[in-house]
C-alpha cells in the first residue's frame, strides 16, 4: 500500500499546491515535503486527532494548513494543481460519490491533476474475500453505508477526469492513478 501511495511523488511540480483528502497520520505529507519542498498543501481530515498527528510530523511548517473537516469545509476559492486521495474514495457511499468528486474538482485549476490511491472492485477470490472481511468490519466499527467495493474510477471519469498514467499493486487489488481534469 505504501508503495502504490509514493508512485506518483516523482512526477509532482515542485512548487505546486496540493489539496490532500482524509489524510490521515500525515505520513505521506511527510515523504512529498521530504522530495518536493517547494509545494504548498491544504491536509483535509475528518478526525481531529489524525490532525494532530499530521501537525506534530510538521513542527509548524508554514507550508501547511491544515484544516478538521471535510471538502464542504474547504475555503470555496481554494484552487490547486493537485488533488491527492489514498484510500478516501473507497468511504463515500456511492450514492455521494458523484456528487463528492464535482465539489472536489470545483478545487482543480484547469488542466490540475488528481492522484488516486484505492482498492479495486475485487477481480480474483482471494481480493473477493478480503473485501468481504473489510467491508463487514467496517460497517460494524464504523457503520459505513457501503458493502462493496465502488467503482470509483468510472465516476471519476464520468465528470470530467481522463487517466494520464496508473500502476496496479497487490496483484490488482490497489490501483493507484494520476488524472487529469
Amino acid at each position: 500500500m505504501i508503495q502504490a501511495q509514493l508512485h506518483f511523488i516523482p512526477s509532482i511540480a515542485d512548487g505546486s499546491s496540493l489539496l490532500i483528502l482524509g489524510g490521515g497520520t500525515g505520513w505521506w505529507l511527510e515523504e512529498l515535503l521530504k522530495h518536493k519542498p517547494g509545494v504548498h498543501v491544504v491536509f483535509v481530515d475528518i478526525a481531529d486527532q489524525m490532525i494532530q498527528l499530521a501537525s506534530n510530523r510538521m513542527k509548524g511548517s508554514a507550508r501547511v494548513k491544515f484544516i478538521e473537516g471535510t471538502v464542504t469545509d474547504i475555503p470555496a476559492d481554494l484552487k490547486v494543481d493537485y488533488v491527492v486521495t489514498h484510500f478516501y474514495l473507497d468511504l463515500i457511499p456511492e450514492s455521494q460519490l458523484s456528487q463528492s468528486i464535482i465539489e472536489i474538482v470545483r478545487h482543480l485549476k484547469p488542466g490540475g491533476r488528481w492522484m488516486v490511491t484505492d482498492f479495486m472492485p475485487p477481480a480474483k477470490w482471494n481480493h473477493r474475500i478480503i473485501s468481504w472481511i473489510m467491508h463487514r468490519f467496517f460497517r460494524i466499527w464504523t457503520r459505513h453505508p457501503n458493502s462493496r467495493l465502488i467503482n470509483w474510477e468510472q465516476s471519476l471519469m464520468n465528470n470530467g477526469l481522463n487517466l494520464v498514467s496508473e500502476a496496479y499493486y497487490f496483484d490488482g487489488f490497489i490501483k493507484t492513478g494520476l488524472y487529469r481534469y
